[in-house]
């Protein structure tokens, strides 16, 4: 890619040997370096356009307290000398199967919102789902609901997805999983899209 990322992160752990090792508070800032004067141009009758030799500075922190986890994220221009996009998210997590998170972003001329939660009805069966939204326009990007069961030899996941076509239209799709204790799954990229959606939830049936 003809370019170079430098990067700087710092964090506090509670390390015990009896639970996973945990960061309390971690810190990170970044910034690229580009080696090419142009790039490839998303304008139409424009294949190239210049750009400056780096990137915006990216920054987060993360602050841990016990099942809470408040995250702050920032990217700042130094060439005007201000944030231009701005990203806060509080999260409340028990386990894979219960947890709830809010997160609110701000690009100026764009506000957007998300919630993301799981919840168990009982121990064989969770329900799970994520919407993110544009607040500024009332448009939903992404919208996530879905509902799994679990047993001792076979487990089954059903997801509904609706996404925004760009188009002022929606696209919606239906994806189903059946996994088979120890021979594995039917749809194992229904996973992957499920939490790229629903970033808090890791549950992988069992």
């Amino acid at each position: 890619a003809n370019d170079i990322t430098i990067s700087l992160e710092s964090s506090y752990r509670d390390v015990d040997a009896l639970i996973e090792d945990k960061d309390l508070l971690n810190m990170k800032i970044a910034q690229s370096y580009f080696t090419d004067n142009e790039v490839v141009s998303d304008t139409s009758n424009k294949d190239y356009e210049t750009r400056k030799k780096y990137s915006d500075i990216a920054a987060s922190i993360d602050l841990a307290i016990g099942k809470y986890i408040f995250s702050s994220e920032v990217q700042f221009n130094p060439d005007e000398s201000k944030i231009v996009k701005k990203e806060n998210s509080l999260s409340y997590t028990l386990n894979p199967r219960k947890f709830v998170s809010i997160a609110l972003s701000d690009e100026g001329s764009k506000k957007t919102g998300k919630i993301d939660v799981a919840f168990p009805l009982n121990n064989s069966i969770h329900l799970f789902g994520g919407l993110d939204r544009t607040t500024s326009t009332g448009v939903t990007n992404k919208e996530t609901t879905g509902i799994a069961y679990e047993s001792c030899c076979w487990a089954f996941r059903l997801a509904h997805f609706k996404e925004d076509d760009s188009s002022g239209g929606y696209n919606y799709s239906t994806g189903m999983e059946l996994v088979l204790t120890g021979l594995g799954s039917t749809s194992s990229p229904l996973k992957g899209r499920i939490e790229n959606n629903i970033p808090g939830y890791t549950a992988s049936l069992r």
